[in-house]
């Protein structure tokens, strides 16, 4: 009897033993498989270029491009009234971000933009060489007021909203009023 009580000590022994050590293999598998997927899925350090190339081609090239070509055109053009501009500009909200060179170069742009529509339309249209050339010197013009008359849209819109009085800036609108 007591051979039997030890062999079945022995045997369970035995058999606890075995089964502590498939569980630890099982869990060193586990844990190594899990940490190779863990680490397929974490976020590897990537280069300043791969980054950069994630960006939208707008952002990575186009931006870039316009702004050094609105800062070329801003330098070209005298700046007497850069204090102004920047003051205009920062009323408005400033859009995009523009600093006052920029804003003339914008400004230089869409004039010259204004003038080549100009010439377009009047070749377009078969008119002489002086009404093409007024078709120019008109898109032009009105290619460089365009920016500075869209920049003060934002300004009357608040200068008129604070000759208001306070009550009615905070007032809803109702259903009647809309």
């Amino acid at each position: 009897m007591p051979s039997m009580l030890v062999l079945l000590l022995m045997a369970t022994l035995f058999l606890g033993g075995l089964l502590i050590l498939v569980l630890g293999v099982a869990r060193q598998r586990r844990t190594v498989s899990l940490d190779q997927r863990l680490a397929a899925l974490t976020e590897q350090p990537r280069t300043l270029e791969e980054l950069e190339l994630e960006l939208p081609f707008r952002e990575r090239v186009l931006q870039p491009m316009l702004h050094s070509l609105f800062n070329l055109f801003g330098k070209l053009s005298p700046s007497k009234n850069a204090g102004k501009i920047k003051q205009n500009l920062e009323q408005a909200g400033n859009p995009g971000n523009l600093t006052p060179t920029m804003f003339v170069g914008v400004r230089m742009t869409v004039g010259l933009l204004g003038a080549g529509i100009g010439f377009y339309f009047g070749t377009l249209l078969g008119l002489p060489l002086i009404n093409r050339l007024l078709c120019v010197a008109l898109g032009a013009v009105m290619g460089y007021i365009h920016p500075a008359r869209h920049l003060a849209r934002p300004q009357d819109a608040r200068a008129q909203e604070e000759d208001l009085p306070l009550h009615a800036r905070c007032a809803r609108p109702t259903v009647d009023q809309r």
